[in-house]
């Protein structure tokens, strides 16, 4: 297991719980993404098919979309978010225009943030979307550009 506690992670964010614990908590939940990505990569089989542990690719995460700027109130930024799961707690991971890729963890009205570009699985993950043309910035941005009209 590729066990990002153990290395320097940058936190992008972090909105704290009442434990002071919400950093060790994402991180569980971002090693165990890791593990489920470094699955698809490795194994074709369970990319395509699904085992007893994981669905097919295209059946893993809940939504794939484009959050555009002033969706969320203190938001800086429009970002893709591959939602991962929802309600409390929730997980995502945001693509940025400028190439950062971001995890987030959030667990009712808390939350925290990695930094995760250069992490070897969510590079991976950001090259195939790309390759399936999931990324336009271009018409994303004038499409909800002309919807606020």
């Amino acid at each position: 297991m590729n066990d990002l506690k153990s290395t320097i992670m940058r936190t992008t964010f972090l909105n704290d719980n009442a434990d002071g614990n919400l950093k060790e908590v994402g991180l569980a939940h971002l090693n165990s993404v890791i593990d489920d990505l470094r699955t698809y990569m490795t194994d074709f089989d369970v990319w395509d098919e699904g085992n007893d542990d994981l669905p097919r690719f295209c059946e893993y995460g809940l939504d794939f979309g484009f959050v555009e700027l002033g969706t969320f109130d203190d938001q800086e930024e429009a970002y893709y978010r591959f939602q991962l799961s929802w309600d409390g707690p929730s997980d995502e991971i945001r693509f940025y225009r400028d190439g950062r890729i971001e995890y987030v963890f959030l667990d009712w009205f808390v939350g925290v943030g990695f930094d995760v570009t250069d992490v070897e699985e969510f590079s991976w993950l950001a090259e195939n979307f790309q390759e399936s043309m999931m990324f336009d910035w271009e018409r994303d941005e004038a499409d909800h550009a002309y919807e606020n009209l």
